[in-house]
Formats: C-alpha cells, sequence, structure tokens
C-alpha cells in the first residue's frame, strides 16, 4: 500500500515537471542537431546575387590579383564568382554544390591554396581546398 501511494506521487510529480516544460516552451533536442539558421531574408549583391544578409560576402585574394567572391544564397546553396583583377569583370554567380548554415570562413589568404569552412546543413564542419593545378575541389566532411 505504501508503495503503491508513492508510485502514484513519484508520476504526478513526473506529470506535474513535464507539464511544467511544455508550458515554458522548453524543448529538447539531439546533440547533433544543425545549428539554428537565420531567416533566409536576403540582401543583394553585385550580379544579381541574393544571400542571406547575416552572413555577408567572402572574398579569396590570390597571388595574381584574382578575387573570388562567396555567398551562401537565400536557398542555402553557397555560390562563388571570380574576376581576373581588381577592378576587372566579374563571371556570373555559380554554384559550389555545398549548402551551408553558417558564414563562410577563408584561410590562407593570399596563398594559391585557400581553404573554406563552412557549417553545412548537417551540422558537421566542411571545407573546400584550392590548389594552383587543379583549382577547387569538392566539399569534405572535417
Amino acid at each position: 500500500m505504501a508503495i503503491s501511494l508513492l508510485r502514484r506521487s513519484a508520476l504526478s510529480l513526473g506529470a506535474v515537471a513535464l507539464s511544467g516544460l511544455a508550458v515554458t516552451g522548453v524543448t529538447v533536442s539531439p546533440a547533433n542537431a544543425a545549428p539554428a539558421a537565420p531567416a533566409a531574408s536576403g540582401c543583394s549583391y553585385d550580379g544579381g546575387a541574393r544571400y542571406i544578409c547575416a552572413y555577408g560576402i567572402s572574398k579569396v585574394y590570390f597571388p595574381d590579383g584574382r578575387i573570388e567572391e562567396f555567398h551562401v544564397g537565400t536557398d542555402w546553396w553557397v555560390y562563388s564568382r571570380i574576376t581576373s583583377s581588381r577592378g576587372g569583370n566579374w563571371s556570373n554567380w555559380k554554384p559550389t554544390h555545398g549548402m551551408a548554415r553558417s558564414p563562410i570562413t577563408v584561410h590562407n589568404q593570399q596563398t594559391w591554396y585557400p581553404r573554406l569552412t563552412i557549417v553545412g546543413n548537417d551540422g558537421n564542419v566542411w571545407y573546400r581546398q584550392h590548389d594552383a593545378v587543379n583549382g577547387w575541389g569538392t566539399w569534405h566532411r572535417q
């Protein structure tokens, strides 16, 4: 009898605790869930680009004066365009076959081996490496 009474009290306390979570709006998510992304409202940029304002435009500067720009579009795809020199004509924006939920970080500026990193839709960090002979490689999970 005493055990039955204790069980009912424990169950009642559990129900109260759960109802408190529902009232306060607390949600539980898996530890490996993708980071929350900002709203996909976009800013406009040269060449007709619409990108996620919070992520901005990232630039890669090559030793020969070429500049390549990258942005995360409002569709979450990563896009790039390049110019042959400072002040030169720009190519059209093209998808890089990567999707991001973060700004694009550029490493190794002013070299032939820059590297881009993003947080992908899956919550993992992804990178894309450039080399002087082959250009940009594909996206790889870090």
